[in-house]
């Protein structure tokens, strides 16, 4: 269950979020561009914190059963000093979250150039062309995003353009529309796409979403 009061009103966190689990299950986690601070406390254990990775597809996810989560989903693009936020946040209950809300303050920042070429990505803009980035370049766009985020350009670029067609998934719209809205050469490319991104064809991710198997957070695109 996400907390949508905090959408743009708590810096650098998208939303934040809780998910309990009545019994052993697996979850599918789809890649979202965003990197979450959680808390986690299983029945029998003690309050544990993590930050997790980019991800670049599809997750299964176990869970215990009785096992809590909070998580602060950052905005894509975000800097975080990993190891200081994670040794502030070891002092935090999971339910302090005026603390942790300090912490991620402290321990996060933005970067203007970055923030502007993914803002230009989400809008579908040609953002390695030097005539929109004169006073950058392409191989300096390149470098900014490998050193800020671990992945290149292309990488954010095809994460949005699947994101776009997964939302469209929810609209009755024939597939082979969503693949031309959405920028693919055709469906079939879609298609791939998809499978790569979350282990499923585009048809199948409409059931799923359909059935509530798999949400498509709040982030990129």
């Amino acid at each position: 269950m996400a907390d949508n009061a905090w959408n743009g009103s708590y810096g650098n966190v998208v939303e934040r979020w809780e998910y309990a689990s009545e019994e052993r299950q697996s979850a599918l986690v789809l890649p979202d561009g965003c990197r979450d601070l959680i808390g986690t406390v299983a029945p029998s254990g003690q309050p544990t914190w993590f930050i997790s990775a980019l991800q670049d597809s599809v997750m299964v996810k176990s869970v215990e059963a009785g096992q809590r989560f909070i998580g602060y989903r950052l905005r894509p693009g975000t800097l975080i000093d990993d190891q200081a936020l994670l040794l502030a946040v070891q002092k935090r209950d999971i339910l302090d979250i005026s603390g942790v809300a300090s912490d991620l303050v402290a321990h996060t920042a933005r970067l203007a150039a970055l923030d502007e070429a993914l803002a230009s990505i989400q809008e579908g803009l040609p953002t390695l062309s030097s005539d929109h980035w004169p006073t950058i370049g392409e191989r300096k766009l390149q470098r900014l995003f490998q050193r800020h985020t671990g992945k290149p350009p292309v990488f954010w670029r095809r994460l949005a353009r699947w994101r776009k067609a997964m939302r469209w998934l929810n609209q009755p719209i024939e597939l082979a529309e969503i693949a031309l809205m959405a920028g693919y050469s055709d469906q079939a490319h879609m298609t791939k796409e998809c499978r790569r991104w979350c282990g499923m064809t585009p048809q199948a991710a409409r059931d799923a979403q359909a059935r509530g198997d798999v949400l498509l957070a709040q982030a990129f695109a």
